[in-house]
């Protein structure tokens, strides 16, 4: 017959120290009885540290009461006295158990969705067309169709699209959307045919540089605005048949004068992080945030807040457990003070950046010139000339028998 014997942590082991005067016929009467003995350890000629199966226990103290030898137990290992402890602490195990069925609802789960790579198509589109597919937070992630059947039906939804993915990453699902290359009507300009380049206002000419077209002006005349710059015929403008329709192209550089005024407050008051701060950690399952209502969230009056949010990952399996690390920093209102030549100094930079801004990068300032500086209610007032060089071409459509 052939006997199959199980592990021996699943059987469980135990080990005991034996003492007394018959230890060796003691030993001698367990062996023959076949009784297997794991390990035997001397520790001096009446003590000795056997370790034997959980099932031949029994028989074992049996044969220690024939040779009148007493025993302690050292060590217990293996499945039963794992059992055994957990029986013990029956609330510690099925919190366990609890605990790992709760994470697992959890992580069967959608909670984040993510969509991708759109510009022209609306997000919220996107969402409202995924959550009549069965696609949307708190959904069981078994219950969503498979990903080519999903894929195919929001392209028919979305002719935008050329192509779309869908990925699924622990508990987020991740929506690609490959948007079709060509002009949206809703949202580009319509191209336009032959143009001519006109003044947008008032400068003396300063420099020409036309790539196409028939230029009407040149250097140090004086333009009004709308006046013609650079013709898209070439030849003769004034005789109706001409020339041959090209399109006009270039800048024309003219000098402009701008004015602006600007009020500078002689005191000022700016916020400063005093270096002061305080990091809190809040455990977060899905989107809710575990706050003690009985904690102080941080003992500033005045404080901005830095917000970092890490998710569970284990491998690719992410899950819906996490925690918000939050970094309250104070801050403190401070004074600062002007002279009114350090006030006029800041208008001026700010007057300057705010014509830069205006003329683009290809203009420049000749000059500049207070024409009137007042002080009045703790505040300076600034009016300022400015001489400009920019671009002053804008394009006109080219109408048919011009």
């Amino acid at each position: 017959m052939l006997v199959v014997k199980m592990p021996n942590q699943v059987e469980g082991e135990i080990t005991i120290e034996c003492r007394g005067a018959n230890l060796t016929p003691f030993l001698n009467d367990v062996v023959q009885a076949g009784i297997v003995l794991k390990q035997i350890g001397w520790k001096r000629e009446e003590l000795v540290q056997i370790t034997i199966l959980v099932p031949d226990f029994k028989q074992v103290i049996s044969f220690l009461r024939q040779h009148d030898c007493k025993m302690k137990i050292v060590k217990k290992s293996g499945f039963p006295f794992l059992v055994a402890r957990a029986m013990r602490r029956k609330f510690f195990s099925m919190g366990a158990i609890l605990f790992i069925s709760f994470l697992y609802v959890l992580s069967s789960l959608v909670w984040k969705i993510d969509i991708l790579g759109n510009e022209k198509i609306p997000t919220q589109l996107v969402q409202s067309l995924l959550q009549k597919e069965g696609v949307y937070p708190g959904q069981w992630k078994g219950k969503i169709p498979s990903q080519e059947e999903l894929k195919q039906n929001l392209l028919d939804q979305l002719p935008q699209a050329t192509w779309i993915g869908i990925q699924m990453q622990g508990t987020r699902v991740v929506v690609t959307v490959v948007e079709k290359k060509g002009i949206d009507q809703a949202t580009e300009p319509a191209k336009v045919g032959p143009v001519h380049l006109v003044a947008k206002k008032d400068a003396f000419v300063v420099d020409l540089a036309i790539e196409k077209g028939n230029p009407l002006v040149k250097v140090n005349d004086t333009v009004q605005k709308g006046q013609v710059l650079v013709s898209g015929k070439y030849g003769d403008p004034a005789i109706q048949e001409g020339g041959q329709i090209v399109g006009a192209k270039g800048t024309v550089m003219g000098e402009v004068w701008y004015e602006s005024n600007i009020v500078v407050p002689l005191q000022t008051e700016y916020k400063k992080f005093t270096g002061n701060r305080l990091m809190k950690t809040i455990p977060m399952i899905g989107t809710w945030q575990i706050r003690n209502p009985f904690s102080e969230d941080h003992p500033y009056r005045t404080f901005e807040i830095v917000s970092n949010e890490s998710i569970l990952q284990i491998g690719k399996w992410r899950f819906p457990i996490g925690w918000i690390k939050e970094e309250y920093m104070e801050t403190e209102l401070e004074k600062r003070v002007l002279t009114p030549a350090q006030a006029v100094e800041a208008g001026m930079n700010q007057a300057k950046a705010e014509i830069l801004n205006v003329i683009g990068k290809d203009g420049r300032i000749i000059s500049q010139k207070i024409l009137q500086q007042s002080i009045k209610s703790g505040r300076v007032y600034l009016k300022i000339n400015f001489n400009v060089v920019e671009n002053i071409a804008v394009s006109k459509p080219l109408l048919q028998g011009e």
